[in-house]
């Protein structure tokens, strides 16, 4: 008996890393089912063991006897055995429908979990590229601002001298107002002595455009054409000679 049992015993079901790793409800659930379903397969087992050693021996009574009530009782150990039979194939089919849910369960956790993991580690991606940017943005505003100011402390700079020479000459005015300063010099403003150029500029034109005068040699031969007349004169001697 005690050797037949242990034949029969069902060892136990080792979970594997994928249901430990899985921490799903549905996980959970499925694999507690499996587990209640084992240990009916396991005890409906022992009952089918139990009745096939009941049919053998009223089989072996049967034989030697030539009751009837041996032959029933061998019978009804026989259709025992037959119900046991049935219910562990029973329970062995629902036993493998429940470990194909839990590996289905188990699947869809996993993948569930990847799911999860997957969005951590893009949102930790997308948080490292937020601060990287962030970061480059203040370097680069960084390095803009600098060319700014550069920019601006020259405009500034041009600014501020023409106003400090604007109230040089202010000072400078309000100075030669005082009582006892001596009268400032009169500088010609470049409206007034650009005529005074302009006037200058005519008088060395006309200085250089003097030499064309210089044609009275041609006036001079017409002057010394005066010979014509001459021949004139000598026309009045011929009239004058047959006198």
């Amino acid at each position: 008996m005690a050797a037949s049992k242990k034949k029969t015993a069902v060892k136990p079901r080792k979970k594997t890393s994928a249901t430990k790793a899985a921490v799903s409800p549905v996980v959970d659930k499925a694999n507690q089912a499996l587990d209640s379903l084992q240990k009916s397969l396991a005890a409906e087992r022992q009952k089918l063991e139990a009745a096939r050693k009941k049919v053998a021996a009223a089989r072996a009574t049967a034989v030697k006897s030539v009751k009837a009530a041996d032959k029933r009782a061998h019978k009804a150990a026989s259709n025992a055995a037959k119900r046991a039979s049935a219910k562990v194939a029973s329970v062995r089919a629902k036993a493998t429908a429940a470990k194909d849910r839990l590996k289905r369960a188990t699947a869809e956790a996993r993948h569930k979990a990847l799911e999860q993991a997957a969005k951590e580690k893009l949102m930790i991606h997308k948080a490292s590229l937020a601060a990287r940017a962030e970061a480059d943005k203040a370097r680069a505003l960084g390095s803009y601002a600098a060319k700014w100011m550069k920019t601006r402390a020259r405009a500034d700079g041009k600014k501020l001298q023409a106003l400090e020479k604007k109230m040089a000459a202010a000072l400078k005015k309000a100075a030669a107002k005082l009582p006892g300063a001596a009268p400032a010099k009169a500088r010609p403003t470049p409206k007034a002595a650009a005529p005074a150029k302009k006037v200058a500029a005519k008088k060395v034109a006309r200085k250089t455009t003097a030499p064309r005068k210089k044609v009275a040699p041609k006036k001079a031969v017409r002057k010394t054409a005066a010979p014509r007349k001459k021949v004139a004169s000598k026309k009045a001697v011929r009239k004058a000679a047959p006198k």
